[in-house]
């Protein structure tokens, strides 16, 4: 009962008339992030639409108290960005309503003791956002990116002191270099997205490109220096893909789907990162040469950034036509005053 029921219980519960009056109140009431492009517009229609979702709003009766405060069931708890640009933020007149909006508990049917496990690996693993073109584009160019991505810490090493006759002493070293160079641009790489004129999708894209080029010159890098070159560079600019992948799968599907998204995602990142190493070994067993598994990697690398550019027109586009339907729409609420 309502008055029985706990004061958490409340947080994540919305009725669709406070909905539609956070609609109306977002404008007004919220200064809009001027970084987020379209955001105001696309946030609100998505806003409408969640307000009619039977998974977004709950009765108080079907949710137990200590549900309510599951952090899992938050739809941005796995999103590493900054949660202030999400266009589901900016249409928001306030924090508590923000977080009422974006927590999404599932109503208990009958009792089960893992209910809660079920119920987030149920939402990470739910197939139909492969229905969405460009979550079909983002699973394939992440099995992509994972086919050359562990080449460089398999075979550089061995290509120093095997091929380049690099003492093994001074080799090791090569990995601590990837490492540095990597953790540094993982730190980096929000406040590069903030750059005017970039975006999360342009900097992976950038990063894939420069890490597929540099992995295709490995077998041209005959000197130390030159190896250790193609560490630094390497390892900083794969960097941009891996720590800025879930923030571009939080823009392109939305937050509401974002679990399942990045949930698939990950998935078919960590098959590939099972399957693609013993593959590319036994590719340099039969070849006996380090310069192919090399030569593939490169190339899966620049075929991930160019399924990622694809992305970014289909993403160019949907906007285009956004904007379109709403001038189209503010045309026939407000039509013009014809002077005679």
């Amino acid at each position: 009962r309502d008055e029985d029921a706990p004061a958490t219980t409340t947080l994540p519960l919305l009725s669709g008339t406070k909905n539609a009056e956070a609609v109306g109140t977002s404008v007004s009431g919220h200064n809009p992030n001027p970084n987020i492009h379209e955001g105001e517009t696309e946030g609100m229609l998505r806003k409408q639409s969640r307000a009619n979702s039977t998974t977004s709003v709950k009765s108080r009766q079907s949710i137990k108290a200590e549900d309510a405060v599951r952090p899992l069931y938050k739809e941005d708890i796995l999103y590493q960005g900054d949660t202030r640009d999400l266009p589901e933020f900016q249409s928001q007149p306030d924090i508590p309503t923000y977080i009422q909006e974006t927590t999404k508990i599932p109503e208990t049917t009958k009792k089960s003791p893992m209910k809660a496990f079920w119920d987030v690996f149920l939402s990470m693993t739910n197939i139909n956002v492969l229905n969405d073109k460009k979550m079909i584009i983002i699973c394939l160019a992440n099995v992509c990116s994972m086919i050359g991505y562990y080449t460089p810490y398999l075979f550089i090493v061995k290509v120093a002191t095997e091929e380049r006759s690099i003492p093994k002493s001074s080799a090791v070293f090569l990995l601590s270099i990837i490492g540095f160079s990597n953790t540094f641009v993982r730190f980096t790489s929000g406040w590069i997205t903030k750059i005017p004129y970039m975006s999360p999708l342009l900097v992976n894209n950038i990063g894939l490109t420069v890490a597929g080029i540099a992995t295709l010159l490995v077998p041209f890098c005959g000197t130390h220096g030159l190896l250790i070159a193609y560490c630094i560079i390497w390892g900083g600019f794969i960097a941009f893909h891996v720590s800025l992948s879930p923030v571009i799968v939080c823009q392109l599907v939305g937050l509401e789907r974002y679990s399942s998204a990045l949930g698939l995602t990950l998935m078919f990142r960590g098959i590939t990162s099972l399957t693609a190493p013993p593959v590319m070994g036994a590719i340099r067993d039969v070849t006996a040469s380090f310069n192919i598994p090399f030569m593939i990697g490169g190339t899966s690398f620049i075929t991930s950034a160019l399924m990622h550019f694809c992305l970014m027109w289909i993403n160019r586009q949907e906007e285009v036509n956004a904007r379109k339907k709403t001038n189209e729409n503010t045309t026939e609420t407000n039509p013009a005053t014809i002077n005679v």
